[in-house]
């Protein structure tokens, strides 16, 4: 899929308070306008936090239902169908103002019960929260690397943080993006505003990534960040103080990442929302902020998928997507939806333009203007085509982990249904299982055709007469899904053998899914070492 060619129509719902309870309004959709009123059941109303798997399905599902009914609901349905017809997302963007009681529910979890699935999990629905802003963002044209500037704050009379641990996990997670200079890393030696104005005025950042606590001013009554003060106590900070530090009217910052880390502290709901929304319409076009505090693992996953997407010039939504998918499959199956999404109201989610050298210029330019005879120029444009076969073998390394993440994540779902029927001694219905599987075999086609194209990390896959030929992941995958679909042939289907094909299904996909992530850092790594060898080579 070619990155510059992903577009999203746009479902725009918006939440507002009635005299008797709320509605729910569509104010654009592919396919129109409506509106339902609705009371929120009380069950809803409190929770935030989930303590299994199940507790979050079980909300977000609850939850969809109180929400789409009637026409919305049929709203919805006709513009995914629309959506899909132009191989297109839909963007469902939430927009709840301040309304108490809507505004901290954790909406990322909304379960879709017709399709068994999380919105915010699928490519098709990226969901996030917009804020109306009548001034639009555009694009930032950045020249790679992406320049994001880190600050972590722990004040002696909040609960103690790791500050080097933290920084540490930070620059490990995001080093191989360093290495294809796709992002650079700095942080603020103090947590102070005075120490942040000072670098910001040494240089100019793309992204502002703050680690630390959430606090509540009472006399204001809003959200706060907790920043240290010259005695290294807690400051709280407003979003407008921090906004006029960070200075929008300079227009190269563009994106706020707000981290609850672990052992943080936030207070009194969901701190980091409010500030979110204030940083949006004070200026910063998008604002990634936890609704709690997340395990450095998962923050990790977080950072190093996101941040890698964003510079490959993927829309800001389309790029949580991928970072919550890599987090689910991870193993963080409540985790991925602690994440949210801020975005103005006037953006289509792109906040990076990235611009990449253009190595087969370079390299047609170089080779025009060699004089004949003359080594020097030669080895260039060989350190460059170097360069380039790394550059792709990364590319296609990072295509089939994340191949293998969608298929993990649709097949995590199709084995949940199969163990349900198998722990209720159902005999099953194997058409309606075999429904669920068609997206997933779908999938295996797709990524099979793909591995026909791949030019640097195996032999291409090829189908002859005596079956499939190809690189071991893709043998094995095939022959997973084989044993899976021969189940659901007339008079063949056993409910405890689909169940045991689909662990082994899972279990395939998963373990080639490591080796790729584990090929794609030892990539990085080697272009991380000839980088580092032209580098030394131009100094000397």
């Amino acid at each position: 899929m070619t990155l510059a060619k992903i577009t999203s129509l746009d479902f725009v719902l918006s939440l507002e308070a009635t005299g008797t309870g709320f509605r729910a309004r569509v104010l654009s959709s592919p396919s129109g306008e409506a509106s339902f009123d609705f009371a929120l059941p009380d069950s809803l109303a409190s929770q935030r936090t989930f303590m299994t798997p199940a507790q979050a399905q079980d909300f977000g599902q609850g939850l969809f239902n109180t929400i789409f009914q009637g026409e919305v609901l049929g709203l919805l349905r006709r513009s995914i169908d629309e959506a899909n017809r132009q191989e297109l997302n839909l963007r469902i963007s939430l927009r709840l103002g301040d309304l108490p009681g809507l505004s901290e529910l954790p909406w990322e979890y909304l379960y879709d019960p017709t399709t068994s699935a999380f919105l915010s999990l699928r490519d098709e629905t990226p969901l996030l929260r917009y804020i109306e802003v009548p001034v639009p963002s555009r694009p930032l044209a950045v020249t790679l690397p992406m320049r994001i500037l880190v600050f972590i704050s722990s004040p002696q009379d909040y609960p103690s943080l790791d500050v080097e641990s933290e920084w540490n996990n930070l620059k490990g997670t995001l080093a191989g993006l360093q290495a294809q200079g796709l992002v650079a890393v700095e942080r603020v030696d103090q947590a102070t505003l005075d120490e942040l104005q000072q670098q910001l005025n040494r240089a100019e950042y793309h992204v502002f990534h703050f680690i630390g606590h959430g606090g509540f001013d009472e006399e204001t009554r809003e959200g706060v960040l907790v920043f240290e003060d010259e005695a290294n106590n807690g400051r709280l900070v407003s979003a407008q103080l921090l906004t006029t530090m960070l200075g929008t009217e300079r227009h190269t910052l563009v994106l706020a990442v707000l981290n609850a880390c672990e052992g943080a502290r936030v207070e009194q709901g969901n701190p980091f929302g409010g500030v979110a929304q204030s940083l949006v319409r004070m200026g910063i076009p998008a604002v990634l902020a936890n609704q709690a505090p997340i395990t450095d693992q998962a923050a990790a996953i977080l950072a190093r998928t996101f941040y890698q997407s964003l510079a490959q010039g993927l829309p800001v939504d389309t790029a949580l997507v991928e970072a919550r998918k890599s987090i689910y499959t991870g193993g963080f199956k409540i985790e991925w939806g602690i994440p949210a999404l801020f975005l103005r109201s006037a953006s289509d989610g792109r906040i990076f333009d990235p611009q990449i050298l253009d190595v087969n210029k370079v390299i047609n330019t170089l080779e025009q203007s060699l004089p004949e005879g003359d080594p020097t120029p030669r080895h260039l444009v060989e350190t460059l085509e170097r360069l380039q076969g790394f550059h792709a073998c990364l590319k296609e390394w990072k295509d089939l982990h994340n191949f293998l993440n969608d298929v993990v994540m649709e097949m995590d779902q199709f084995q949940l249904q199969v163990e349900r029927l198998d722990a209720s001694s159902s005999p099953g219905d194997p058409r309606s299982l075999a429904l669920s599987w068609r997206s997933i075999g779908q999938r295996v086609g797709m990524l099979l055709d793909w591995a026909g194209t791949i030019q640097y990390i195996g032999t291409p896959v090829s189908r002859q007469e005596s079956g499939l030929k190809g690189p071991e992941w893709a043998m094995d995958l095939n022959g997973a899904q084989t044993r899976i679909e021969a189940l659901f042939r007339p008079g063949e289907f056993n409910l405890s053998a689909l169940y045991e094909a689909t662990h082994d299904f899972c279990d395939t996909a998963k373990r080639h899914m490591y080796k790729a992530d584990k090929s794609l850092r030892e990539t990085a790594g080697e272009l991380y070492n000839l980088s580092t060898m032209v580098l030394g080579s131009m100094k000397s």
